[in-house]
């Protein structure tokens, strides 16, 4: 009854809608470009003019980007007005969709297809992406299958009914087979299915009135092992403005359901509450303050919230955080980042990082480049990580009291000339009271892509991931080498139907380890022929 109440309290407080993003398709040791492989050139709704690059490096973690926009000077809650994502179609680049296929040294084969059609006000898709990777090391191979369909709708801007409303429907399903092959049965093998629901209801038109609402429905299962995740997450904010006062509130409601070993059923809930004031001092100065408030079983948390913007001047902008809250996750969620993890009892994982606060300024000259920086800092109790287990090739979690500073920046150069170029670099001191770094936690990474067209025709990336100072145990004494991984990725348009590609991964054949005697992919590549509907 008490979680019925919660899911209903979030219905009422608002019709708002979350941002959700996609997962893009991944293929250990090759991941193509966009223009290769997913498509988003080829069906889309018109984009905005600064585009803001959604790289994604080898290692399937997101660097720091940046999140504000100086000319909106939106603080965190919506970054941009809807005006900007929802446009005409570009006809000059749909395309009914596409099918790409491609075979490599390790990769044998690789298929991605995309089928899309327009209906009035939307876009409809579906998705397939199937992989088969060959052996590097014995045992090694690895398979992946995913099939999605979506459906983007927005009502018209001179509608009667909330106008300029985006509607986002989506499914999902896959699997990802692999073995573990650098336990002491190399041969034992896993396959992770994971499938995922998601409704966004999104209004951003009116300058007056934004909500955001979001129903989201995550499962995971591995069908050599009993286990099975329902991950249900609703979320809803809304922003109501009235001259320089603004008024804001925020909700999300997370459950898990978790079948484990030995055939016990776990999981909890937590309601997260933030309700804000925000007020304008001046037209180039604004700031936002609330509280969050949150209950998840006996854990409570309770912290005062503050964001602030200034504009310094039409190029320079500073922007400043505090927002301590509570994190709720469920197993799936660090299964996805470390393949190898031993699930057995484990449960819901709670813990707060009761203080966290960041300072960023960014630089933007015209449309030319754009450069921001900044430092984060956080605290935590009972902090999560990755240790070995008493079975060699497996890790569980662990969990010890963590400090994190964090300087960073980042670098985007626009399309021009002479061509587009992204780098970001982030010092990471994540630390336990002992000072020593989190396992597998990099005190240094840097990554960057550079895009150039030669020609109508002919387009090239050149693209790198650097990791350094890690650790594959808390007490500091097993250091892992540095991770590089330098690629690069070739497209030549051929006629309106035909494109052909080539990627190249870990070209200095490096030894890369993520994971503690998990080799990484050595030098790979793939060579193929993106047909076009």
């Amino acid at each position: 009854m008490r979680k019925f109440c919660l899911i209903n309290f979030i219905f009422v407080i608002s019709l708002i809608t979350v941002f959700a993003q996609e997962d893009k398709p991944k293929v250990p040791g090759i991941e193509l470009p966009d223009f290769v492989i997913t498509g988003k050139d080829v069906i889309a709704v018109k984009k905005s003019d600064k585009i803001k690059p959604e790289f994604v490096t080898t290692i399937s973690e997101n660097f720091i980007k940046p999140s504000y926009s100086p000319e909106e000077l939106e603080i965190s809650e919506f970054s941009l007005p809807i005006k900007k994502d929802l446009s005409f179609l570009d006809s000059t680049f749909f395309h009914n969709g596409y099918i790409s296929a491609g075979l490599g040294r390790y990769s044998f084969p690789f298929v991605d297809a995309l089928y899309g059609r327009p209906i009035e006000n939307g876009i409809l898709r579906l998705k397939f992406t199937g992989f088969n990777n060959k052996e590097y090391v014995d045992n090694s191979d690895r398979y992946g299958l995913k099939f999605g369909a979506d459906l983007l709708y927005w009502t018209n801007i001179d509608s009667r009914f909330l106008p300029g409303t985006q509607i986002h429907a989506s499914g999902e399903y896959g699997t990802d087979g692999y073995k573990f092959f650098a336990s002491d049965n190399p041969t034992e093998k896993r396959s992770l299915n994971a499938g995922r629901i998601n409704l966004n209801i999104k209004n951003e038109f009116n300058p007056n009135f934004l909500f955001d609402f979001m129903l989201d429905d995550q499962i995971t299962s591995i069908q050599q092992e009993p286990f099975n995740e329902n991950n249900l997450n609703l979320k809803a904010q809304s922003l109501f403005k009235v001259s320089f006062f603004n008024i804001g509130i925020a909700a999300d409601y997370r459950n898990h359901a978790i079948k484990n070993y030995p055939d016990v059923k776990t999981g909890k809930d937590i309601f997260i509450f933030r309700p804000t004031a925000g007020f304008q001092f001046t037209k180039v100065a604004k700031g936002s303050f609330g509280v969050t408030i949150s209950n998840s079983g006996g854990d409570k948390f309770f912290n005062p919230y503050a964001s602030v913007a200034l504009k310094l001047s039409d190029a320079l902008t500073l922007f400043g955080e505090y927002n301590a809250l509570p994190e709720f996750f469920g197993p799936a969620h660090y299964l996805k980042q470390n393949i190898y993890l031993d699930v057995d009892s484990l449960s819901s994982i709670y813990f707060e990082k009761g203080i966290q606060y960041s300072v960023s300024v960014k630089y933007e000259f015209s449309r030319y480049y754009q450069i921001d920086g900044g430092l984060k800092f956080y605290s935590a109790k009972d902090y999560p990580y990755f240790a070995d287990s008493y079975q060699k090739g497996k890790f569980v979690l662990a969990k010890t009291d963590v400090t994190s500073l964090s300087p960073f920046i980042n670098f985007l150069f626009y399309i021009g000339p002479y061509g587009e170029f992204y780098s970001s670099a982030e010092v990471n001191m994540l630390q336990n009271d002992s000072d020593n770094f989190i396992p597998y936690s990099p005190k240094l990474k840097l990554n960057a892509i550079y895009s150039y067209k030669f020609s109508e025709s002919f387009i090239g990336s050149l693209r790198a991931d650097y990791l350094s100072g890690r650790y594959a145990d808390i007490q500091n004494k097993i250091k892992l080498d540095d991770y590089f991984d330098l690629g690069v990725d070739l497209n030549y348009i051929f006629n309106k139907q035909f494109d052909f590609f080539a990627s190249f991964r870990n070209i200095f054949n490096t030894k890369n380890y993520l994971w503690y005697n998990y080799q990484e992919v050595p030098l790979n590549f793939l060579f193929g022929v993106k047909y076009k509907l």
